[in-house]
């Protein structure tokens, strides 16, 4: 869902925390998987908004079509965009990342739920957090070592390039891809 015009919550741990972080640029390549009707999404206009997680890595991406979180309907699809608009991202340290991070944002935001929801609110809080930071040209966030990149507003720097049509089921995508 996107947020976008609406006052969020800013934990003054979380933007210690991230102004301690260093930049990079953020690659020009990412893939996204997800499923035709996704929120956010217009395949027939070519347009993708909001808050979204891509992924360096296209396997990787693509198995992000079958969350559990999405709807089982629509085409499961790996989306190629390019950034057309060069910006920075801001890099969660791996002392921080996978099994470190949801206790962590869970001390930063200690009203919201643990799961999925605390993680949906970071995504969603994330550019009010960026903001704060004040730093030119910061606009995205890169964590999993480089593997992982969230875009609030997206659809200000990606164009889509391609579209890939993946399997129905997640199992048949793993074994085309020698996972089975």
């Amino acid at each position: 869902m996107s947020t976008q015009g609406s006052v969020m919550e800013i934990s003054e741990k979380l933007l210690a925390e991230m102004d301690t972080w260093p930049t990079k640029p953020v690659p020009k390549v990412l893939f996204h998987g997800c499923r035709d009707g996704d929120l956010g999404l217009d395949l027939k206009s070519g347009i993708i908004s909001g808050e979204k997680w891509f992924s360096t890595d296209p396997f990787y991406a693509g198995e992000y079509a079958w969350h559990w979180s999405r709807p089982d309907v629509g085409e499961t699809l790996r989306l190629e965009v390019e950034v057309t608009h060069e910006h920075l991202a801001i890099e969660c340290p791996h002392r921080l990342d996978g099994a470190n991070w949801p206790p962590f944002l869970a001390e930063c935001f200690p009203n919201v739920p643990l799961g999925y929801e605390l993680s949906y609110h970071f995504q969603s809080t994330l550019k009010s957090h960026i903001d704060a930071l004040a730093v030119d040209g910061l606009c995205s966030y890169i964590s999993n070592g480089g593997k992982e990149v969230c875009i609030p507003e997206v659809e200000k720097f990606v164009v889509i390039r391609r579209q890939v049509i993946l399997p129905k089921t997640k199992d048949e995508y793993r074994e085309q891809n020698g996972l089975l």
